[in-house]
């Protein structure tokens, strides 16, 4: 052992300047790979910032979802292509009764028409005749 401190005593400078040699090497190691307080700093600010636009995307987000949720809500009571098809064709066939109803209305207006003609008639003949 007493060889062993010896032999440090020695050579402690060149066993010193290995350790600083290391010791740089280390520090180096750990700059290049670890981040400065600063670059931590300006890195913590830029997750806030992409953290606050990422919160307000979240909010349009689920704006838009509740708006898909109540369109798809109202589609779901939508008739579908069945439905619609029966309905155009109760349509048609109730334009069609309708139509027919139209000329026995014009038929029976005519017809109120012609018994007013003739009550008119027929009171002014009664006036004419009384005279």
């Amino acid at each position: 052992m007493e060889v062993f401190v010896s032999h440090i005593n020695d050579n402690w400078r060149l066993y010193s300047l290995f350790v600083f040699l290391l010791s740089c090497l280390a520090l180096f190691w750990l700059s290049k790979y670890f981040a400065t307080k600063t670059e931590l700093a300006d890195h913590k600010d830029a997750l806030d910032a992409h953290k606050v636009a990422f919160d307000a995307h979240k909010l349009e987000h689920y704006k838009l979802r509740d708006t898909v949720k109540t369109i798809d809500s109202h589609l779901a009571h939508l008739p579908d292509a069945k439905e619609s098809q029966a309905l155009r064709e109760e349509l048609a066939l109730t334009r069609g009764r309708l139509e027919g109803v139209d000329t026995l209305l014009k038929q029976i207006l005519n017809n109120q028409n012609m018994l007013f003609e003739n009550e008119l008639r027929g009171s002014n003949m009664g006036k004419n005749n009384g005279n």
